[in-house]
């Protein structure tokens, strides 16, 4: 018996309405999209500032057409590390960069020494307070603090063993970073071929004019370089929008935190000195609310005691000479300290037995001098 043949299937035809319905079922679902939070921090990674060519040869042909080279960057941007480095390479001899603290310049000649890839202690070295790792015969980059680097001028008054210097972080406002500053002008006025590098944080703009009037008073020609790029991971985790008024809204944070984290420390970064100085009027105010660290500003002693370090300093290593309150005023501070202010530090050094009633510095005061370079500088 014959099998009865099969019906042919229906062939289907493509439609408009077909077509869609399939492409939708092949398309799988969108994601779903997470409820919208404000964020607590955000990520922001910007390229280095010192490590591209272009920076490179900007800072180096500017460094052979001019003595004296500010160079404003922000913090991580590289300066501290690279510069040395190409100002070596340019062919300015032996380079030494000062910086304000021991484990600064540590990190910086470690960091140096490994994109240079040299070993520490001998192309690239440090001398800080209790530690040196450099050698007279081999070490061409040099990272001092700025109290090793004022017991170099002491010694050796302009600095003929290195063909530039670099001066970091010369926003700090310390005394003694302004002591190096006098004392590095004093040098290159004396010696045309020196070449100084004084670096800067962004946005130190009164610190920026003020030193390059310092050194335009003597005469010397100064170019500014200004770099605005930053690198690194920064964290908006207190303020996560940017705000105008930046010192009210720190201010507003350290009491936010203070009063809502748990017991510990607060650091804050502020541009300048005025700054600082506004911050803590504004949390004076503040103490009556439950913030008990606030300073009085009418207890000036830290100031006082500041300066009388770095006056026992530079008598200590004979930058500045034996006698009183004209004597030290004599003295080219880069920021000239107020005369009340002197006699009070003079003062209070003779009170301690640091300085003879003639200005001399007596062995407790060759001391403490030592004392305070070794624990700070």
């Amino acid at each position: 018996m014959a099998r009865p043949a099969r019906r042919p299937r229906p062939v289907c035809m493509a439609t408009p309405r077909r077509s869609a319905r399939l492409a939708a079922q092949r398309t799988p679902p969108p994601p779903e999209t997470p409820p919208a939070v404000a964020p607590t921090r955000r990520e922001r990674y910007w390229p280095r500032a010192f490590r591209h060519s272009e920076s490179q040869a900007l800072v180096t042909d500017n460094v052979a057409l001019h003595q004296v080279v500010l160079v404003d960057a922000a913090p991580g941007s590289g300066k501290s590390s690279q510069i040395p480095r190409l100002l070596h390479a340019a062919g300015h001899g032996r380079v030494v960069c000062s910086q304000t603290y021991r484990l600064a310049t540590v990190l910086a000649a470690t960091r140096a020494a490994a994109d240079m890839r040299v070993e520490l202690g001998h192309e690239v070295g440090y001398s800080v307070p209790l530690d040196d790792r450099s050698s007279d015969a081999n070490t061409v980059v040099k990272y001092t603090t700025h109290g090793a680097l004022l017991r170099e001028l002491a010694a050796d008054p302009l600095l003929t063993r290195y063909g530039a210097v670099m001066v970091d972080d010369a926003h700090d406002g310390m005394a003694l970073t302004g002591a190096v500053l006098s004392c590095v002008k004093a040098a290159a006025a004396r010696r045309p071929d020196l070449r100084v590098v004084v670096c800067l944080d962004n946005y130190s703009t009164f610190c920026k004019d003020a030193i390059d009037g310092f050194f335009s008073r003597s005469g010397m020609d100064v170019k500014e370089l200004w770099f605005r790029t930053y690198t690194g991971l920064i964290y908006f985790q207190y303020l996560p929008e940017p705000v105008t008024d930046y010192l009210g809204a720190a201010v507003d944070a350290v009491c936010r935190i203070h009063s809502t984290e748990p017991p510990g420390d607060v650091l804050v970064f502020l541009p300048g000195c005025t700054d600082v100085e506004a911050a803590e009027h504004a949390l004076n105010g503040q103490e009556a609310k439950g913030f008990p660290y606030a300073w009085d500003p009418a207890n000036k002693m830290a100031d006082i005691n500041a300066l009388a370090g770095v006056i026992l300093t530079l008598k200590a290593l004979g930058i500045v000479g034996a006698g009183g309150d004209d004597v030290v005023a004599s003295f080219d501070f880069f920021e000239p300290p107020h005369p009340e202010s002197i006699h009070w530090a003079v003062r209070t050094l003779k009170a301690a037995g640091a300085l003879s009633q003639d200005g001399k510095v007596t062995e407790t005061g060759r001391r403490i001098a030592r004392e305070i370079s070794g624990r700070y500088y």
